[in-house]
């Protein structure tokens, strides 16, 4: 796979701002004097960093694979080896929180009571890799919906790529599309044209990369920042387009010093384990919730900072065991000789 360094840490440390943002936002609910860490604009608005995501994931994608498929085979090949990049993490983390459904029927707490709202068709449509198509509201492991997504529109990508020629028109329509859709009422269901949206406006900023004028990445870096920080509904439409526009600043910054210091080593691997920080930091926030909760710690600017931090090094060390045994193996593990365009 080629790499961009910067854009590698770029992933790792917008996913550490997800897991701050959940942490306050879908755990804790309510403190009266909440912690600096989630108390401010950046993390309250990090749900759009999951545009930033997909842009990247575009961009990556077509950086690596917009040249090398050229047949059927080609095509299906992409699709299985991303299947097995996302599922098998994506598996066990489903399986993680129907085990916490069933905790629930034995464990009484002040949540919601047990498969009321993690059902059966939840579960079917979590293990399908359907639930953002068809379910209205996330479900089980709650950031994985954009996992979900971005599954299928691989398969779009793949599909696209051999209409060779004609592919950047058809980019380009989807791009239109989806950014209509996205205007429509908020009520609208809009995961999987949101995930459209992003992701081709960042292939198409691969197509772009080397042919136009790039703007000074630090400038940029800080932009991107500021959008996040004053988004709103309305911003869906303008934020991936700021964003591609930081991407290809940071791709062409090559020997700045925005560069090197993006592409320090410990932010570069926090990049690389970051599948896993956004797969299973929900899960580690359930746990500390119920320590909370039944330990009757009460919170404060403080005692929530601790309990952050302290949540934080839980995330990055189960992210690093879960890269090592569950997302390296499986992508290691496949080998197929009769696909060799791809390998």
């Amino acid at each position: 796979m080629k790499k961009i360094l910067p854009l590698e840490s770029l992933r790792g440390l917008a996913a550490l701002v997800v897991v701050l943002h959940h942490s306050h936002a879908q755990i804790w609910r309510a403190v009266d004097s909440p912690s600096w860490l989630v108390n401010n604009p950046l993390v309250s608005n990090a749900s759009y960093m999951v545009d930033l995501f997909f842009v990247l994931s575009g961009f990556v994608i077509a950086l690596n694979y917009a040249e090398r498929i050229k047949t059927w085979d080609d095509a299906w090949s992409f699709q299985v080896k991303r299947f097995w990049r996302l599922y098998p993490l994506r598996l066990v983390m489903l399986l993680v929180f129907a085990a916490i459904e069933c905790l629930k029927l034995f464990w009484a707490n002040n949540e919601s009571p047990a498969f009321m709202h993690n059902d059966g068709e939840a579960f079917v449509n979590n293990l399908l890799l359907t639930q953002s198509l068809y379910l209205p509201d996330t479900t089980f492991n709650y950031p994985a919906w954009s996992i979900s997504t971005e599954f299928y529109a691989y398969a779009v990508f793949g599909l696209l790529v051999l209409l060779g020629r004609f592919f950047i028109p058809a980019a380009i329509s989807i791009v239109l599309i989806a950014g209509a859709i996205l205007l429509l009422p908020p009520d609208y269901q809009v995961m999987f044209p949101r995930c459209l949206y992003a992701f081709f406006i960042g292939v198409l900023a691969y197509k772009a990369h080397g042919r136009t004028p790039t703007l000074p990445a630090l400038p940029m870096l800080i932009a991107s920042v500021v959008g996040v920080c004053l988004a709103h509904d309305a911003w869906r439409v303008v934020l991936p387009l700021l964003f591609a526009l930081t991407i290809l600043s940071l791709a062409a910054s090559n020997g700045t010093r925005t560069y090197r210091a993006l592409s320090a080593p410990w932010l570069v691997f926090l990049g690389t384990i970051s599948y896993s920080v956004y797969m299973t930091h929900a899960a580690v926030w359930w746990l500390a919730r119920q320590i909370v909760l039944r330990g009757h710690i009460r919170l404060n600017a403080w005692t929530e900072t601790l309990v952050i931090l302290v949540g934080v090094a839980v995330v990055l060390g189960v992210s690093v065991v879960s890269y090592k045994l569950i997302e390296d193996r499986f992508r290691k593990g496949l080998r197929v000789q009769n696909w060799p365009a791809l390998n």
